[in-house]
């Protein structure tokens, strides 16, 4: 059961909890409290500006203040500190609000399309959300380095420094994050949300549904999926690699230590530096992936107009196929190649060893064209 499942059955507990104890929502004057022991923080059905500051401290510091539109209740149970709303965000209520006096700004700033509407940013920010959170409640938390940090069921202008150990983002409804370090990561990008994420020394999933985008520093290993036609973007992956795009988004990757699985279902783009110790991937659609070094084993397929094109390596075994009228091109060194191509589409390799297996039109390995072999 994932840390969220488990909070979310203790949410009406913590909240009954509350009441019983005399704990009201916070009132628009600044409420301050301290907390020892404390190991994990979660922000749910929150509208609010957050900051987090991860430091040498042992206690975790609260401060709310502001926000005299949905108050929030801040308790502790079991080592859980819970920063929350009384009740959930009604989706309709929030975006009429959010869009009520919005005006729409051109030049400098990016528009992207989220929920129907155009999302405004500039610089990573939101101005319009800045705005907008003004009414809403501050919160400010110093906590020990390595506490786990929890965001669901919320709208959060979001900034996190310092190390944070795993970090769980799920279900907001819109969120402009700034995260540090963290040992692990589960985000769920949801919308036209924006997350800028610093390295993560252990697993990193991410999932965008929708327009939003994704930034990470570095991870040790990551899975990484698009549905729509947000992006993510990172830098090294030390061990193995999984992405997968449906719809129009990107992909962009330094190099990848391990072995990288890549997939794009539609138009969308990934591409990498590297993959150290194998890859395989495949384009349905119109989409295409770049590579520009390999080691290992190599399988990739095309199934439409896509294209697969790999810069340079020796694999050491290579399976490749094209179905329709993309292309796979390998510039450098494959082993006893297996090629098949049905279509307009072409496969070339620079160079090979050992026995070439070709059936197909458009097969060109290091010099010699193969037709119908």
């Amino acid at each position: 059961m994932t840390m969220i499942e488990t909070l979310n059955r203790r949410r009406a507990l913590l909240l009954a909890g509350a009441a019983a104890l005399g704990l009201s929502a916070a009132p628009a004057m600044a409420q301050q409290d301290s907390f020892d022991d404390v190991t994990g923080i979660v922000i749910d059905d929150a509208i609010a500006t957050v900051s987090v500051r991860l430091t040498d401290a042992d206690a975790v510091t609260v401060r709310v203040s502001g926000g005299e539109e949905r108050p929030l209740a801040v308790t502790e149970e079991d080592g859980l500190l819970r920063i929350a709303g009384e009740r959930g965000i009604d989706p309709d209520r929030f975006w009429r609000d959010y869009d009520r006096d919005a005006q729409i700004r051109i030049g400098p700033i990016g528009l992207k399309l989220g929920g129907g509407r155009v999302i405004q940013m500039q610089g990573g920010e939101n101005p319009h959300f800045n705005e907008m959170l003004e009414r809403y409640p501050l919160v400010e938390i110093e906590a020990p380095e390595g506490a786990d940090l929890t965001f669901e069921g919320s709208a959060l202008r979001l900034r996190v420094s310092g190390d944070a150990g795993r970090v769980e983002a799920a279900d907001n409804l819109y969120v402009v994050a700034s995260l540090g370090n963290a040992a692990a990561a589960d985000i769920s990008v949801e919308g036209a949300s924006d997350y800028r994420l610093g390295d993560i020394s252990g697993p990193l999933e991410a999932a965008i549904s929708g327009s939003g985008d994704l930034r990470f520093g570095a991870a040790r290993e990551a899975d990484l999926s698009v549905h729509g036609s947000g992006d993510i973007e990172g830098g090294d992956v030390a061990e193995d690699v999984s992405a997968r795009i449906d719809g129009s988004g990107d992909i962009i990757l330094g190099e990848i230590g391990g072995e990288a699985v890549l997939e794009v279902h539609g138009s969308g783009d990934i591409e990498a530096n590297r993959a150290g110790t194998g890859l395989q991937a495949f384009v349905n659609g119109s989409g295409d992936i770049s590579v520009g070094e390999i080691a290992g084993r190599v399988s990739a397929g095309v199934n439409g107009s896509g294209d697969v094109k790999i810069s340079g390596g020796r694999a050491e075994a290579f399976e490749g196929s094209v179905h329709g009228s993309g292309d796979l091109i390998f510039g450098g060194l494959a082993v006893a190649p297996r090629l098949f191509t049905q279509g307009s589409g072409d496969i070339e390799i620079e160079d090979a060893e050992g026995e070439v297996e070709a059936r197909g039109d458009g097969i060109r390995v290091a010099g010699r064209s193969y037709e119908n072999d």
